[in-house]
């Protein structure tokens, strides 16, 4: 797995019907992963390291997640989600 893939997280506060309120969040997988349920692999992308844009998402008020996948040049790169959620 040479070329690693960029999934950016967005959250977004219900509160806020303009989307202003956003925080992001970055995991870089650099590594195959290939657990399949029931013993799927969690990567977790921990609330303290998202960053904002000066209007943080209140994060117990979550109106929406929006994911981006960057793989740049990447080709044939698979990636496949159970769940997206937090832990509420």
């Amino acid at each position: 797995f040479s070329k690693p893939l960029a999934v950016t997280f967005a959250v977004y506060d219900a509160s806020d019907p303009n989307g202003e309120k956003v925080s992001f969040g970055t995991i870089n997988i650099n590594q195959e992963i290939q657990n399949l349920e029931p013993n799927m692999t969690v990567v977790e992308l921990p609330f303290s390291s998202l960053v904002n844009n000066g209007k943080p998402a209140d994060l117990t008020n979550v109106g929406a997640i929006t994911l981006f996948i960057n793989g740049n040049s990447s080709t044939g790169s698979d990636l496949s989600f159970g769940t997206v959620g937090t832990n509420r």
